[in-house]
């Protein structure tokens, strides 16, 4: 046994110069394993256990070895960014289909006073999904105040679905009435909010 002299040089980007005894060597290391010309260093992702090979073979037959890491590396990289970008996609599309059904099934409530017609606007369970029937809905924002002329389509309060942020408009123009704050939970049938306008001519 005797002193060996080891050193490696970063140059950036997982590649790196090594320095020994027996000469430089140049390899690169990503979260996979390290790759050179003198074989590899698999990781298995198991503690303590790794797949080395070099030493034995011939330039050639490590070169090879190098080439197909490398590629095995590129290919599970590029797996893992199309999982994850389909992921993103099927949640986007749960939430974006959850805002639909909320739009269609949050309807207005006309009430007819004489001068003037009150739209009550309530969350109605009926037709909705099982699994939202049971959803917790939170108020988290009023988006007008009270008073506030509020025109068909204008943003009115914002809520959550277990948690997933949600919009309700105005379904008609009128002015505005609260009946939920911020941190109220929204419970079928409950009303919103009323919007009182013109009546609508009979057809």
């Amino acid at each position: 046994m005797g002193l060996r002299y080891q050193k490696r040089i970063p140059l950036g980007k997982g590649l790196g110069v090594n320095l020994s005894g027996s000469g430089a060597s140049v390899s690169m290391r990503t979260k996979y394993g390290s790759f050179g010309p003198r074989g590899f260093n698999l990781r298995t992702g198991i503690p303590g256990l790794t797949y080395r090979s070099g030493g034995t073979r011939s330039k050639g037959g490590g070169g090879f070895e190098v080439l197909v890491m490398l590629l095995f590396a590129l290919t599970v990289g590029v797996i893992a960014v199309i999982a994850w970008n389909v992921t993103r996609f099927i949640f986007w599309a749960v939430v974006e289909l959850v805002k639909a059904l909320i739009r269609l099934f949050m309807k207005p409530r006309e009430e007819a006073p004489s001068d003037a017609a009150r739209y009550v606007h309530q969350l109605t369970t009926e037709g909705l999904p099982d699994h939202m029937r049971t959803a917790t809905f939170l108020v988290t924002e009023r988006l007008a105040t009270d008073g506030t002329i509020v025109t068909q389509g204008m943003p009115v309060l914002r809520y959550t679905i277990n948690g997933v942020p949600m919009t309700i408009a105005a379904h008609e123009s009128g002015v505005l009435t609260h009946h939920k704050a911020p941190g109220d939970t929204i419970l079928p049938d409950d009303e919103l909010f009323t919007v009182r306008g013109e009546r609508r001519a009979e057809p």
